[in-house]
């Protein structure tokens, strides 16, 4: 109370002398930072910008860049043959240590560095690969229409592997880039197709590639929209064999049931083709040995955008051409087809419910804003 007397005093008293000291500076001064302390709003800007700079200063130490004070890299043994080798650390100081590790490190890295030219030149490399590649399996490679030197080299180690591991690993040294290693996929599918039994061997060796890099599954994504719009210029066991390498790709969930969401499972357009191809992908899916894994890949189709075409055009399928094709064959197998058919046509029944009452939701949360 005392110092709000004081201040209005002051107040007063100004008042009543302005008249007499328009140019006071000092007075003027004075008074600001008075009625500033009454209001509680008392701003040094010189304080606040000499804050904020040593703020920024101390962020730029901890960052690191441009810092003064780095450390120096002194070990124990500098120090102990600091006598005998000198005080390399000391701007102009005689020292002889350091100059042995380098000649060492240089002579280690000159090693390295040729070693690996060796093993680049052993197992990588377009020009490599076909120069080392035997002239019947570059003639497979044309016969099968390899017409770039990067296609026929990844059909050549795709065919000239030990095991699916050793195909992943010499494709990788070829050292392609993102656009040229499209060609992988395609590769795959075309032996694959031509196959004249299904061959497991391509399907771990697609799951590898997809394992290791997300662009891949969205090739292959790409490569099967193409077979599905070619299924009516294809051979049956051609369609067989790339149904069973779809089926193992959505088992391993490298790749999603929304694949089809291109696909008219009228079959207007593909017909018989069409069918023979999913005939082959559902029995071969519906039939794996893991209930649960069987599930789970249909479960993923309900965070598609599409789920609900997808979803009715594949129990469309179940109903019209599935079940009636496989009615006459063995009796238990029928029966385990038929009883998982139920299940799964239960679980997108289920999900289909739950994605109409999210929607319902959201629609009444809409009308309240």
């Amino acid at each position: 109370a005392t110092l709000k007397q004081l201040i209005e005093k002051v107040q007063h008293t100004n008042e009543n002398d302005s008249a007499n000291n328009k140019d006071d500076s000092y007075r003027k001064f004075m008074l600001q930072n008075i009625y500033d302390l009454k209001n509680n709003k008392k701003k040094n800007e010189k304080v606040l910008e000499r804050t904020n700079r040593l703020r920024k200063w101390v962020k730029h130490l901890q960052s690191g860049e441009g810092s003064v004070l780095s450390p120096f890299d002194i070990g124990w043994n500098d120090l102990l043959e600091a006598e005998t080798k000198g005080r390399w650390w000391i701007v102009g100081g005689v020292w002889t240590g350091q100059r042995d590790k380098l000649a060492a490190a240089k002579t280690g890295s000159d090693r390295d560095k040729s070693n690996s030219n060796v093993q680049v030149k052993a197992r990588g490399g377009v020009g490599n690969v076909l120069s080392h590649a035997s002239s019947k399996l570059l003639d497979l490679a044309r016969k099968q229409r390899m017409n770039t030197d990067i296609r026929r080299a990844i059909f050549c180690i795709i065919m000239d592997s030990n095991d699916y591991v050793d195909a992943f690993e010499r494709l990788l040294s070829l050292n392609l880039n993102d656009r040229q290693e499209r060609d992988i996929v395609h590769v795959i599918i075309r032996c694959c197709g031509s196959s004249k039994v299904y061959n497991p061997y391509f399907a771990h060796l697609s799951q590898r590639v997809c394992d290791y890099h997300h662009r891949f599954k969205f090739t292959f994504q790409l490569a099967y929209w193409d077979v599905f719009k070619q299924m009516e210029e294809m051979k049956e066991t051609k369609l067989i064999n790339l149904a069973k390498l779809l089926s193992h790709l959505i088992l391993k969930f490298s790749l999603s049931m929304s694949v089809f969401k291109v696909v008219d499972f009228s079959f207007k357009q593909n017909g018989n083709k069409g069918i023979c191809f999913f005939n082959a992908f559902f029995h071969t899916l519906l039939l794996h040995d893991d209930l649960r894994v069987v599930m789970k890949a249909f479960s993923r189709l309900g965070g598609s955008n599409d789920f609900l075409a997808t979803s009715d055009g594949i129990q469309l399928f179940f109903h019209h051409h599935l079940l009636k094709r496989h009615s006459s064959q063995d009796i238990n197998v029928s029966l385990l087809l038929n009883k998982r058919i139920k299940k799964v046509q239960r679980l997108l029944d289920f999900i289909a419910t739950q994605k109409s009452r999210q929607k319902t939701g959201q629609d009444e949360d809409m009308e309240m804003m």
